[in-house]
């Protein structure tokens, strides 16, 4: 019963966070900038013009953080069920904890050193063109 509770919060605290750390935009607005998006394609690929890029930014800037806040969200309800879990049990369940605290801390290097990577790399060729 107290774990459903603590469960619940610590649901409503991700969502609440998640909210607050991304930009929401209409899914009208998406499909009017990917036509545009595609518009620009033909119109480069028959006459020449230049594509925007900043719509093209834009784009990856909203995937980024949209795909950062669910991984931030996954690894931060992660880490609190494990820290109940470690906090509740016993000593035998406490050395299981401890082993499956290896894969989290991996997985978590993985997931935040890929978004760095992505930033970087994005940087790097704005910064070409």
């Amino acid at each position: 019963m107290i774990k459903c509770k603590i469960l619940r919060i610590i649901i409503l605290i991700c969502f609440i966070l998640l909210i607050l750390s991304s930009r929401i935009f209409a899914l009208g607005d998406w499909i009017n900038q990917a036509e545009e998006f595609l518009i620009d394609a033909k119109k480069e690929a028959e006459y020449g013009y230049t594509m925007n890029t900043t719509t093209l930014a834009q784009g990856s800037e909203v995937i980024f953080n949209a795909l950062l806040a669910v991984g931030t969200g996954v690894a931060i309800i992660v880490g609190a069920i494990m820290g109940i879990q470690f906090m509740t049990a016993g000593i035998d369940k406490q050395v299981e904890v401890k082993q499956a605290l290896y894969p989290y801390i991996i997985s978590c290097v993985i997931l935040f050193g890929a978004f760095g990577i992505w930033k970087l790399v994005i940087t790097i060729m704005d910064s070409i063109t």
